[in-house]
């Protein structure tokens, strides 16, 4: 019995690896142009893009760039990448910013009328911080 329990253990540990999601840092600008929305393509060394991956395939889209002390980041979540997934994500990515950057703050600049994306961005962790014109800016600082 026990060799039972241990068998279907394994296979639940298999299956969950294989569908766990992790974030990893692209130079393949094919992917990139892809899942980008509107916005155009920077080649850049001041500018780079992490993408949120299931293993298999490519499920959402985070572009960084140097922005006063810290970095912007934009998002760009596929279907499969919404609700808590975006928030799993967001995490997910600033903590390979903090980790991987010399980086210590991340903005973001997210329009006045996109609600949900302003949701995800707060409880990811990060604080508003103002209006900029047509925009609602947020602030995230290592260690927060």
């Amino acid at each position: 019995m026990a060799f039972y329990y241990f068998y279907i253990w394994n296979l639940y540990l298999q299956v969950y690896s294989l569908e766990a999601e992790m974030i990893e840092r692209t130079f393949d600008y094919r992917i990139v142009n892809r899942l980008k929305g509107t916005w155009r393509i920077i080649v850049s060394s001041d500018v780079f893009y992490l993408l949120e991956t299931n293993g298999k395939e490519a499920l959402g889209l985070w572009s960084l760039h140097k922005y006063d002390d810290g970095v912007m980041i934009h998002a760009d979540m596929g279907p499969k990448c919404r609700g808590r997934k975006a928030i799993e994500s967001a995490k997910a990515a600033f903590a390979w910013i903090f980790r991987n950057t010399k980086f210590k703050k991340i903005y973001a600049k997210i329009p006045k009328e996109n609600l949900p994306a302003q949701r995800i961005a707060s409880l990811a962790g990060m604080r508003f911080r103002g209006i900029l014109d047509e925009y609602r800016t947020f602030e995230l600082k290592m260690g927060w």
